[in-house]
């Protein structure tokens, strides 16, 4: 934080992704009191994940080619307008789920173009030996505003409305685009335009990310975990509304326990500043959602959930702070956005597509049995991968790329 840019970036990125939050949590409850569906859960989900598993290679190539902050700032701009409209029509009760999922589709395609962006300027602001920690500090924000906002959402759902919560939700997006706009990076690590198509630079990230024997092994690890039980917080509404018998308060606890959790590692790992054993914290993490995704599933005591989910945050965020730390350790600075915008269909179009095929088996065999199953699937094909490749993972991962 004695990097100002840095301080200045990561300070409106917090109040951001409060707003964030908010809105996931009022589009999640308002898609709930509509159709008390878990798979409408997921069809939302997916809706607003779809762009990510279609847009988000092309974003990464294009954050390498041009400016990365102008490309955060546009998206940010016009994610304040679409906000608006959402809290509009909700406030004039014209919100249905057809709306519901044109708007999650829209949030989704600039997030996603937004995303490789965003994950790629933390480097660009701080020297190379505060990379750790400013990782770290960046799932800090990102997990104390995931308890912040759904604390304030529930509530405010609660009292004056899932309407003007969007709007607080759309005003939360200002203060980041103020300072984008006077944010310059230390270092660029763009191209410019090369002469090979955005096709071919795609497939350039691909093949490096494949033949990396210490990425790729991360990056299946990592998916395997998105798809299997990162798919719970979208799934949330209706554990909150069907297992807990539980209010808008209660989904906003619930979540806040989440991201309680995620904050306490993320600070953990923000304070271990180092690459040093981040291989076996990563994998551990992993096998550790399986544990408390299925310890949330199994009991329908309110607080043995919320601890469950306390749990759940903090092993989420170790292993996904770890995947990340390693892979932002190892790619070549040139291949960095489109690595990360690779690396961010795990966590994107991962839990969507998880949500949308446990929430369709919702309806069929309930909430709890599903997310169960996924969890133990999480937990043996992590564990296999562990021991298969740990060792020479961590003998490639845990030192800077001299590529």
């Amino acid at each position: 934080m004695r990097h100002g840019a840095y301080a200045r970036f990561i300070t409106s990125s917090w109040v951001y992704t409060i707003g964030f939050w908010m809105q996931r949590i009022g589009i999640g409850w308002l898609t709930w009191e509509l159709t008390r569906s878990g798979a409408w859960l997921g069809a939302v989900a997916m809706a607003y994940a779809l762009p990510a598993i279609i847009l988000t290679p092309f974003a990464g190539a294009i954050a390498d080619r041009m400016d990365r902050v102008r490309l955060l700032r546009r998206s940010q701009a016009l994610q304040f307008l679409t906000g608006l409209v959402l809290a509009g029509f909700t406030l004039a009760g014209l919100a249905g789920v057809g709306l519901i999922i044109v708007i999650a589709f829209t949030l989704g395609i600039l997030e996603s173009m937004a995303t490789p962006a965003r994950m790629t300027i933390a480097p660009n602001l701080v020297p190379k030996e505060d990379l750790s920690g400013a990782i770290g500090l960046n799932a800090v924000s990102f997990n104390s505003a995931t308890f912040i906002g759904p604390a304030i959402a529930g509530a405010a759902i609660a009292g004056i409305g899932v309407g003007w919560t969007f709007a607080i939700s759309a005003a939360a997006f200002v203060p980041h685009y103020l300072v984008l706009c006077r944010t310059k990076l230390h270092t660029d690590e763009h191209r410019g335009r090369p002469a090979q198509s955005l096709i071919a630079d795609i497939f350039e990230a691909v093949r490096y990310l494949a033949l990396h024997r210490g990425i790729a092994p991360v990056l299946a690890a990592a998916m395997v975990g998105s798809l299997s039980v990162r798919h719970l917080p979208e799934l949330m509404p209706g554990f909150a509304g069907d297992v807990f018998s539980l209010g808008p308060e209660g989904l906003g606890a619930l979540m806040s326990a989440f991201g309680a959790g995620g904050m306490l590692g993320s600070l953990w790992m923000a304070n271990r500043n180092r690459v040093q054993g981040t291989t076996m914290i990563f994998f551990v993490g992993l096998m550790g959602n399986a544990v408390f995704v299925f310890a949330f599933a199994a009991t329908d005591i309110f607080l043995v959930g919320l601890a469950s989910l306390a749990m759940f945050g903090f092993s989420m965020s170790t292993s996904g702070n770890g995947s990340q730390i390693l892979i932002q350790t190892a790619v070549a600075g040139s291949l960095r956005a489109r690595a990360m915008s690779l690396y961010s269909l795990t966590f994107r179009g991962g839990p969507a597509i998880g949500a949308l095929v446990f929430g369709g088996l919702s309806t069929s065999f309930g909430l709890q049995a599903p997310v169960m199953a996924g969890a133990v699937v999480c937990f043996v094909i992590a564990a296999a991968i562990m021991v298969r490749r740990r060792v020479e993972v961590k003998s490639l991962m845990e030192k800077p790329s001299s590529s």
